[in-house]
């Protein structure tokens, strides 16, 4: 074989490896359902760290006694209505990322877990959608 053909053999092996790739990064990164997760845990998080946490806490320190309610059970769960909505609709423009997403049915629940700091939480999220 020669040296022509070999670097036109190793090319097509390269442009296979990465059109496999990004086939795979696409269906994940592009996926409806995957971009609604992303979004979901994005604003949660936004909620939690700089909404809810002040306001729960009113002045007191953050320890286990301040949660002891909702250390085993988390927080009520937050509806996906409430996420866009909260703080002057601050996360307003994310409604896009939930086509087709009952906002009611879907959830998320915060656990805190010890030290209680802002940061220090669990997330489960429940999407109700007909993604298809």
């Amino acid at each position: 074989m020669t040296r022509l053909a070999r670097g036109v053999v190793t090319g097509q092996i390269v442009i296979c490896v990465a059109l496999v790739l990004w086939t795979v990064f696409a269906s994940f990164y592009f996926n409806r359902e995957a971009i609604a997760v992303r979004s979901l845990d994005y604003m949660a998080k936004d909620y939690y760290e700089n909404y809810f946490y002040e306001k729960f806490l009113g002045g007191r320190e953050a320890n286990a006694e301040v949660f002891e309610k909702h250390i085993e059970n988390g927080f009520p769960k937050v509806n996906l209505r409430q996420l866009l909505t909260f703080d002057g609709a601050r996360n307003g423009a994310r409604a896009a990322d939930f086509y087709d997403c009952d906002k009611k049915a879907t959830t998320v629940k915060i656990t805190p877990v010890e030290p209680f700091g802002r940061g220090d939480y669990v997330l489960e999220t429940r999407l109700d959608c007909r993604y298809k």
